[in-house]
């Protein structure tokens, strides 16, 4: 431990020692606005004002609370919830599943697709049929064969007498 007369004064200890001194603390208090009185009269008609005003947000939310009423426990609940996270409640986190049967189910989902592509790449669908289209040109069966109308077969040739 250091002695009072070990202490050897330097210029910014014998500022500190004077700054001490000259503390001074200081307060703030907001300004605050005083309270108009008003008279009896002038107070029921405030009242009367608002209750009249109509508010479509408050409408809208008994509304839909209302129309949850009715629902049965379970669509109730699933409503509720959709309001709730409508109005700015975090979603429900969901439900664990088992990491096996995880796996069981990607692996199945995998494989359907797999076996989709396939039939893709081969231009069937899922159940295998063709998504080609052939369409079978009809022919006339009014023309003759061997005449000039046999080879295009939309056009009469009219002869000229």
């Amino acid at each position: 431990m250091q002695n009072s007369l070990d202490f050897i004064p330097t210029k910014s200890s014998i500022i500190n020692s004077n700054c001490n001194k000259d503390f001074e603390s200081v307060t703030f208090t907001s300004y605050k606005k005083k309270q108009k009185q008003t008279s009896s009269s002038s107070s029921p008609t405030t009242k009367n004002e608002k209750s009249n005003v109509f508010d479509i947000k408050k409408a809208r939310y008994e509304v839909l609370k209302f129309g949850i009423s009715g629902l049965d426990h379970n669509k109730k609940q699933e409503a509720q919830i959709r309001l709730a996270i409508k109005l700015g409640a975090k979603p429900p986190k969901n439900k664990y599943k088992n990491y096996k049967e995880l796996l069981e189910e990607r692996k199945k989902e995998k494989e359907v697709n797999d076996s989709n592509l396939r039939f893709q790449q081969l231009g069937k669908d899922e159940q295998g049929k063709s998504l080609v289209k052939i369409k079978k040109s009809k022919r006339r069966k009014n023309v003759l064969k061997g005449s000039l109308l046999e080879a295009y077969g939309t056009t009469k040739v009219k002869s000229k007498k």
